[in-house]
C-alpha cells in the first residue's frame, strides 16, 4: 500500500502565513516575484522558476531566483523544457531525485546539459487547464527533495492558481480603466480643441482672418481701463481703405477681397505682436497699440500708410493702386473706450477731407 506523505505543522504554517499575502499581489510580476523569494521558505532548492503558459506552445519564464533572492542569467536556457511539457500535458507534478539517471528524463538534451539532480515541478491548473508551473531544482545534490515537499509545494500551487487569476482580473480591469480615462481624456481634449476653434472661428473675420469687430468691441474697453489703471500708453488708430467702392467697380468683388486679403497681410507684417489688428467694416480696420505714445504710433502708422502706397499691387490685379488713410488718438485725455475710438475716427474722416493717402493724428 503506498502512503500519502504528511505535511507537517511548521510547514503548514508556512504555507498558511506565505498564502495570506498572496491575496495582496494585485499585479502579476509581483505577484510571480512574491512566490519565487518564499517558495524556498518550506522547498529546501536552489533555485525555483515560475513559468507561464501561452495559449499555444510558448511559454514565458516570468520569473527566476536562486536561493539568495539573485536572478538567474538566461533563463529560457536554465529549464527542462521535458518536464514543463509533461507537466503541461497530464496536469500531474513531477518528482525526480536523480533527473540525470530517471528512466523517463535520463535522455531528455535538456536534463543532461544542465546536469539536473533533484526536480520538482507542480502545475498551476485553472478550469482543467494548465496555465504555468512552479519549477524547483537542485543540480548539485541528488535526492535533495523528499516526497513529503511535494504535499506543501502542491498546496501552495493552488493558492497561486487562485491569486494569479484575481491578479490579471485586476490588471485587465486596470488596463480598460486606463483605456477609458484616456479616452475620457482625448475626447475632453479634443471638445476643449473645438470650443478654442469654435471661438477663435466667432472672433475672426472669415476673409482676411484679422479680428473681427466683435473682438475689438470687447478688447477695447479692457485695455483702455488697464490703460488707466496704471497709468500706461495706448494708441488708437482707425484706417480705411481710400476708393473702395470704385476699386470693386472696376475689379469686381473678387479684386476687392483680393485686396482686403492683401491689405490684412501687410497690416500683419508690419505691426508687432503687442498690437491687436481687427477689420471692423467693409474696408475699415483699426489697430491697437499697447504701451505706445502718440508720436511712436504716427510713425508706424506712417510705415504702414507707405507699405500700403508701395505695394506691387499689379501682382493683385493690373493697374490696380491701392492707398489708405489713417486717424490716429490716444487714450490720454479720454474719458472711456468709446471716446478714444470716435476720436480716432474723427482723425480717419480728416485724412480723407485732406486729400486722402495720409495719416491725420490728434492734435
Amino acid at each position: 500500500m503506498t502512503t500519502t506523505p504528511d505535511i507537517t505543522s511548521s510547514e503548514l504554517l508556512i504555507i498558511l502565513d506565505v498564502t495570506r499575502h498572496l491575496a495582496e499581489q494585485r499585479m502579476v510580476q509581483p505577484l510571480v516575484e512574491y512566490v519565487a523569494a518564499n517558495v524556498f521558505e518550506f522547498i529546501p532548492a536552489e533555485r525555483c522558476l515560475i513559468v507561464l503558459f501561452g495559449e499555444s506552445d510558448e511559454l514565458q519564464v516570468a520569473i527566476a531566483r536562486d536561493r539568495a533572492g539573485q536572478p538567474i542569467a538566461d533563463v529560457d536556457d536554465q529549464i527542462s523544457s521535458s518536464i514543463l511539457q509533461q507537466v503541461r500535458a497530464n496536469l500531474t507534478p513531477v518528482f525526480v531525485n536523480n533527473a540525470l539517471e530517471d528512466r523517463v528524463f535520463k535522455t531528455a538534451q535538456s536534463v543532461r546539459s544542465l546536469g539536473l539532480r533533484s526536480v520538482m515541478c507542480v502545475p498551476l491548473v485553472s478550469r482543467g487547464q494548465a496555465i504555468g508551473a512552479i519549477y524547483v531544482e537542485n543540480r548539485s545534490v541528488r535526492a535533495r527533495f523528499r516526497e513529503s515537499n511535494l504535499i506543501p509545494l502542491m498546496l501552495f500551487a493552488n493558492q497561486v492558481v487562485v491569486a494569479l487569476a484575481n491578479a490579471r482580473v485586476y490588471e485587465e480591469l486596470e488596463a480598460t480603466v486606463a483605456l477609458r480615462t484616456q479616452a475620457l481624456q482625448e475626447a475632453n481634449a479634443l471638445l476643449e480643441r473645438q470650443a478654442a476653434e469654435l471661438h477663435e472661428l466667432s472672433i475672426r473675420d472669415s476673409l482676411t482672418g484679422l479680428y473681427n469687430r466683435r473682438h475689438f468691441s470687447d478688447l477695447l474697453p479692457q485695455v483702455f481701463d488697464l490703460t488707466l489703471r496704471y497709468q500706461r500708453p495706448l494708441a488708437l488708430a482707425c484706417a480705411d481703405i481710400d476708393n473702395f467702392k470704385q476699386i470693386n467697380d472696376t475689379f469686381f468683388h473678387s479684386g476687392g477681397d483680393r485686396v482686403l486679403i492683401t491689405l490684412a497681410q501687410i497690416l500683419r507684417d508690419g505691426t508687432r505682436q503687442a498690437d491687436t489688428i481687427a477689420r471692423i467694416g467693409g474696408e475699415e480696420f483699426v489697430l491697437v497699440m499697447p504701451e505706445t505714445p502718440l508720436a511712436a504710433a504716427i510713425q508706424s502708422c506712417e510705415r504702414l500708410r507707405a507699405s500700403v502706397e508701395q505695394y506691387d499691387w499689379d501682382t493683385v490685379a493690373p493697374g490696380l493702386r491701392v492707398t489708405l488713410s489713417i486717424g490716429v488718438a490716444i487714450a490720454d485725455g479720454h474719458a472711456s473706450a468709446q471716446d478714444l475710438l470716435r476720436e480716432a475716427d474723427a482723425r480717419l474722416y480728416a485724412a480723407k477731407r485732406a486729400g486722402k493717402n495720409q495719416v491725420v493724428a490728434q492734435a
